[in-house]
């Protein structure tokens, strides 16, 4: 059996959709393949080893880790006020001899995971067939390109967000970007082979990236899995239309401001709609919304999966409030899919990847967000739909049917091919 190394520096118990898709994938390559995940240990809770499901964990902790990781956030807010350029010059002048240093001794905070991993790796004299890495975070790959230089070992690349073109970052920052564009070019060139989804792809080979197309291959995101935690309700014993939105939210990207508006005008005429969101971002403006509408937004906060799980089997409505951005759909949508359940879209971009993933899907019901209020015939066919399909939910089966190309074991065996 092969022995393949898989490094990781976001793995579970953290849960997010990258970490969802891999986790979804090491559960088809684990029939064939001894795994080990290497990832950083991210609370006192966790164990340093573990064997989960015929696989192990390991996660990395290192004193440095930590205490620069709080570093760097102090000193973002510190830059938030925007000192001279005198000042800052100044600042870096002095903290030069203390960069080198902590460069030299893997302390700096934007290279201590790769620095710190890649060593650990190297250090334990365990061999292994491959070594595939996460992107993002992106020091995953600097970690495994070096773990593939010393074991000489194939480094492949399962890359779910963009990383040089990524649009949010500042684009317009041509030195920047350039140093971003020679980080990548050298992953690309390195790896064995790379994988992209299908909405990061045509940005890929339409970039500099191109002169390796040959071992750029598309993939779907892979969670559509079928949850048996989350069971049908009984809805003769609700009085209620629950309606969840669980992710996060985001300023530039996926602000809620246009979807929250729609929403008061569907509160006024169904005061029996609950709005649920698991999450965080952009607190001042979600909560200005739920002090003007108390009893039908209800907050939760941040919650593990378990706890977003057992939200989605309360709800009869999911809400997916679609990416700013026609290079990345937010993975949530699949598994709302894979529900089954009844789906409200709401989306900014002509093109939107969401609403044309949801194409196929017979419940659901997409919003465009405009600066212009919602007609009252446009509110009242929201409404309509959220009173008629609130007790419907699609078999499984019949939405597997639709979505094959989303599922574990179909992109597992795609890139298994590759990985031969």
């Amino acid at each position: 059996m092969k022995k393949g190394l898989i490094i990781s520096k976001e793995y579970y118990p953290l849960s997010n959709g990258s970490i969802a898709c891999l986790g979804n994938l090491i559960d088809k390559w684990k029939e064939q393949v001894e795994l080990h995940v290497v990832c950083m240990k991210s609370d006192n809770d966790s164990l340093e080893h573990e064997v989960k499901d015929d696989y192990r964990i390991t996660r990395l902790s290192y004193w440095a880790d930590n205490a620069l990781i709080a570093r760097h956030e102090w000193a973002r807010k510190i830059e938030r006020h925007r000192f001279s350029k005198a000042a800052n010059l100044l600042s870096k002048i002095m903290l030069f001899p203390m960069y080198i240093l902590s460069k030299r001794n893997g302390f700096l905070y934007s290279t201590a995971w790769a620095n710190n991993a890649s060593k650990a790796i190297i250090n334990e004299n365990e061999t292994y067939d491959f070594v595939l890495a996460m992107g993002a975070p992106f020091d995953n790959l600097d970690a495994a390109l070096e773990v593939s230089s010393a074991k000489n070992i194939p480094f492949y690349i399962l890359q779910l967000d963009l990383f040089t073109y990524n649009p949010t970052h500042d684009l317009t920052n041509t030195e920047l970007k350039k140093q971003h564009l020679l980080k990548e070019m050298n992953w690309y060139e390195k790896a064995e082979h790379v994988f992209v989804t299908e909405e990061m792809y045509p940005t890929v080979v339409s970039s500099e990236l191109n002169v390796f197309i040959n071992k750029i291959t598309p993939i779907r995101m892979p969670n559509l899995i079928k949850n048996d935690l989350v069971k049908e309700l009984d809805f003769s014993k609700l009085d209620d239309i629950n309606i969840l939105y669980a992710g996060m939210f985001y300023e530039d990207i996926r602000n809620p401001k246009q979807m929250l508006e729609i929403f008061e005008c569907v509160f006024s005429k169904l005061p029996n709609v609950k709005l649920h969101i698991m999450g965080f971002g952009c607190e001042d403006l979600v909560n200005q919304y739920k002090q003007r509408n108390p009893r039908n937004i209800i907050l939760h906060g941040r919650q593990g999966k378990e706890k977003v799980i057992k939200m989605t089997t309360a709800s009869q409505v999911l809400l997916n409030l679609s990416n700013k951005t026609l290079t990345q759909a937010p993975s949530k949508i699949i598994e709302y899919i894979a529900t089954g359940k009844p789906i409200l879209n709401f989306y900014s971009l002509e093109g939107d990847l969401c609403e044309r993933i949801l194409g196929a899907y017979e419940y659901s019901y997409s919003i465009k967000e405009t600066e212009q209020t919602l007609t009252e015939d446009e509110v009242n066919s929201l409404c309509d739909f959220i009173v008629s399909h609130a007790e419907k939910q699609l078999p499984f089966e019949v939405v597997k049917e639709n979505y094959i190309e989303y599922t574990p074991e179909y992109v597992a065996r795609k890139m298994t091919e590759k990985m031969r």
